[in-house]
């Protein structure tokens, strides 16, 4: 044997008891809000660090569920937040940064096209 594995089954998991029955494709709306609900009730920065190992590739894999509890029913729950506040964040900085660039390239382009305009008038 090259390294010890281990299969797990995770439909015969009992789902009050194990995040890893959560690690599916089938994830269905009801599991998702039991599994945020979960991670809510969770107390201390390691414990959540370690929930959200687990919560992250969920909510990748399943993410058209998620998407639907955050948009679906105009509420997103504490932990949903919390776990997708500092993306947004991160993300806003970026789009930012980026509309910043854009800005300076509209006025270079305006300031380009007023020196043709200027070229265009001294050729005639």
């Amino acid at each position: 044997m090259l390294f010890p594995m281990q299969v797990i089954v995770a439909k015969e998991l009992d789902e009050r008891q194990h995040a890893l029955r959560s690690l599916t494709r089938n994830m269905d709306i009801s599991q998702a809000k039991k599994l945020l609900d979960t991670f809510d009730g969770l107390v201390g920065e390691e414990v959540r660090a370690k929930a959200g190992v687990v919560i992250n590739p969920v909510s990748d894999i399943n993410s058209p569920i998620f998407e639907q509890i955050v948009c679906g029913g105009g509420r997103m729950s504490e932990a949903l937040k919390r776990l997708v506040l500092p993306e947004l964040g991160e993300l806003k900085e970026l789009l930012a940064d980026k509309d910043a660039k854009l800005a300076d390239k509209d006025a270079e382009i305006a300031a380009l096209k007023r020196m043709l305009a200027e070229v265009g008038k001294e050729s005639r």
